[in-house]
């Protein structure tokens, strides 16, 4: 009897022949694959052209990851046939187990069986040397995921020390003017100080003269008395000369009394002058304290006149509503319907609006999509397509930065021109699922008039900006009927340029309104009614109308930094995330697309409200090392003399909760590392380094052993270097390299 079924050998060579063939196949293909991708992708190469092919590699990566699932299937499907094999190769050890009990086998059989297994051992070396070459590949995969990641950071980190070196030499410019104005007060309190100082060594030379002669006098008296006292005892040989000597005696005494009289003035003197100059010292004081004083007042000054300017405007329309009501103006046209209210006109960056009043949403579609990491992933790949390069670090912080708006009610983007802050929220908004409004602040800007509109009582109607007309159709509670098309939308507002007027005239009033809102969830029409803002609509709109910003309006700010705009008050930084976009490394030769993408869906409120987390929601570890290191910052800002309050506590943990990945322990200290970096250190500016080098080194421990960020560590320790010249802290940002 056969060993081997005859029937079953032909397939089972066909098996062995087909898994051979498989794995070499498999085998010369991965190391052809591997050969090109280091081919291509030397290590040096890599890292010199990286900026240039960052979107080629992306797609390179994503052929291969696709490449190599690829083979994983192929891989697994050999597995299955193996074990299917292996399973054959089992019954058929046991049928010949059987065979050789009852006869005996053939040598010749014995020794073909032996040479299958030996053969089907191979294969199995053979498909785990090609599990082992799989496995390098990813591993090649990570690392060069790990390299673009470091990439992308120092980027970032260049951008914003450049950035901060602009801002600072902005400041040192101001600074300079400050001390150039001051110093005409100065000098003459410094000229009354040198004066005194001579007046005070003039008098101290008279005293010291003085004193020589009143020495010499009572030398010469002492002689004197010396001499009267040996005469005396020769009183026999000349009594006229003792008399004539007594004379001289008495002299001298008078010179040496009106030389103690004349030193005692001079002493005086010179007590007067010590006097004076204390009294010079004290007047310079009181001079930089009426300084300070001046300062302050200018401020107030400042503030006066922004009032009196709402005052003044004011005033204008009440003049305007006057000599409208005294030409005989009316609140109908001229068949006698009422005037249209401007402000409830459909903004284009909503939809539109037929002549029937039938409102048509610029995006009526619903988006499915639910994972904020696809969301993420959307938006990456529309920058891309639009020839936009931005950090994923810079990405992941701006949707952190608008997903903590209910605490830091606006995100505030910074730096020279032409670096993309204008870009990255169009674009964002566009891939996200966002209304996007952009308002251009005008230098000319004094009042909330300007971003909401206001009555004309001579044309008696409302003459609304785009803002509040979106507004309107955003707020349910109070225009519900004109809310109703856009349930569930979101809107990402613009302000272009915001400090090219003061934001605390025309925004302060909003941001106040924005900063108490209740959270989301909490909000009752009640409670929005009261905290909505109140527009004079005249008597078109009976009087009074209120309008409220919800949570489904995401505010961002643009602003240039030059000598033609103005800084940001300390209100305005407290209550934002501040991003600085910093000077690009590699220059673009070709603009980026500007066309419009057709997007035709709105990313629902609910799910982006899903996406954001409180902090509680974080995991216990990453909860209890982010309160020890707000309270161990909080104590070393303390003893700087520059402690925050609940506020910034809640923002800086709203952020960590929010960014993305931060469950896991490492993501959470790059979070915390740029709340410090962004909300922290430029609030030290100014502080005395002499006196502050303990809590300096506390800050810097905490930064460089628990959140492990050397190059900020590093950019805190330049910062910190005291040179005994007594100079203060100037935090100049980070330059990243990884």
């Amino acid at each position: 009897m056969d060993l081997i079924d005859p029937g079953f050998t032909p397939y089972l060579f066909l098996i062995g022949a087909f898994l051979a063939f498989a794995a070499v196949v498999v085998g010369g293909v991965a190391l052809y694959a591997n050969g090109m991708v280091l081919k291509r992708v030397p290590a040096a190469a890599f890292l010199e052209d990286v900026a240039a092919r960052l979107a080629t590699k992306r797609e390179e990566l994503k052929a291969v990851a696709i490449s190599e699932e690829e083979r994983r299937r192929e891989a697994r499907e050999a597995l299955v046939e193996l074990e299917r094999v292996r399973a054959a190769r089992q019954a058929e050890e046991e049928r010949l187990s059987a065979i050789r009990v009852d006869i005996e086998a053939s040598k010749d059989e014995a020794r073909r069986a032996e040479e299958i297994s030996a053969e089907l051992a191979e294969k199995f070396q053979r498909l785990a040397e090609v599990e082992r070459d799989l496995q390098a590949k990813e591993e090649r995969l990570e690392e060069l995921k790990r390299r673009e990641a470091r990439v992308d950071d120092a980027e970032v980190r260049i951008g914003e020390i450049e950035a901060a070196i602009s801002a600072l030499a902005d400041a040192r410019s101001k600074a300079q003017e400050e001390l150039e104005r001051t110093s005409g007060d100065l000098q003459a309190k410094r000229d009354e100080l040198q004066a005194a100082e001579l007046g005070v060594a003039e008098a101290a030379t008279q005293a010291e003269a003085a004193r020589r002669e009143l020495e010499a006098a009572r030398g010469a008296a002492d002689a004197l008395e010396n001499r009267i006292a040996e005469l005396r005892r020769l009183a026999d040989a000349g009594g006229e000369e003792v008399a004539a000597i007594e004379a001289r005696a008495r002299e001298a005494r008078e010179r040496a009394d009106a030389a103690d009289r004349a030193a005692t003035v001079a002493e005086a003197a010179a007590a007067a002058q010590q006097a004076l100059l204390a009294d010079a010292e004290t007047a310079a004081a009181e001079a930089a304290a009426a300084l300070d004083r001046k300062r302050e007042d200018m401020l107030q000054a400042e503030q006066a006149v922004a009032v009196l300017q709402v005052r003044a405007s004011a005033l204008e329309a009440e003049i305007l509503r006057l000599r409208g009501e005294h030409a005989g103006g009316s609140a109908t046209g001229a068949d006698g319907t009422p005037a249209p209210l401007d402000l409830e006109r459909v903004p284009e960056c909503l939809g539109t609006e037929d002549a029937d009043g039938n409102v048509k949403p610029a995006m009526a579609k619903r988006l499915a999509r639910t994972d904020e990491r696809d969301a993420l992933e959307d938006v990456r790949k529309h920058l891309a397509a639009l020839k936009l390069s931005f950090p994923d670090r810079t990405l992941k912080a701006f949707h952190t930065c608008l997903k903590v708006s209910p605490i830091s009610p606006i995100t505030v983007l910074a730096g020279i021109s032409g670096t993309g802050k204008s870009q990255l929220p169009r674009r964002y908004a566009e891939a996200m699922g966002l209304h996007f409004l952009k308002v251009a602040v005008q230098p000319r800007w004094d009042g909330p008039q300007d971003i909401l509109g206001f009555y004309n009582y001579l044309e008696k109607t409302y003459k609304a900006t785009d803002l509040a007309r979106a507004m309107v159709h955003l707020d349910p509670v109070n225009w519900p009927d004109r809310a109703r098309p856009f349930q569930g939308h979101m809107m990402l507002v613009l302000l272009d340029e915001m400090n090219l007027a003061r934001v605390e005239y025309y925004f302060s009033e909003f941001l106040s309104g924005l900063e108490g809102r209740p959270l989301p969830g909490t909000e009752t029409a009640d409670r929005v009614r009261k905290l909505s803002l109140q527009l004079d609509l005249g008597r078109i709109g009976k009087g009074v109308r209120s309008l409220y910003a919800g949570h489904n309006t995401l505010f961002v700010g643009s602003m240039n930094e030059d000598e033609s705009t103005l800084s940001l008050s300390d209100k305005v930084l407290d209550r934002s995330n501040l991003l600085r976009f910093p000077r690009p490394e590699a220059l673009a030769n070709e603009p980026p697309s500007d066309h419009d993408a057709a997007f035709d869906a709105h990313l629902p409120e609910e799910q982006w409200r899903s996406w954001c987390r409180r902090f509680d929601a974080l995991p216990d570890p990453v909860k209890t090392n982010a309160k020890d290191w707000v309270r161990r910052l909080n104590e070393a800002m303390d003893s700087m003399g520059r402690p925050f309050g609940h506020r910034l506590n809640q923002a800086i943990l709203s952020y960590v909760a929010n960014y993305p990945g931060s469950d896991d322990q490492g993501v959470a200290r790059i979070a915390f590392a740029d709340q410090i970096e962004q909300r922290i250190l430029p609030k030290l500016r100014g502080v005395e380094l002499a006196d502050s080098a303990a809590p300096l080194e506390k800050l810097h421990g905490l930064i460089a052993n628990d959140l492990k960020d050397n190059e900020l560590a590093k950019a805190l320790r330049d910062a910190m270097a005291d040179d005994g010249t007594g100079r203060t802290f100037n935090w100049r940002g980070v330059r990243r390299t990884a």
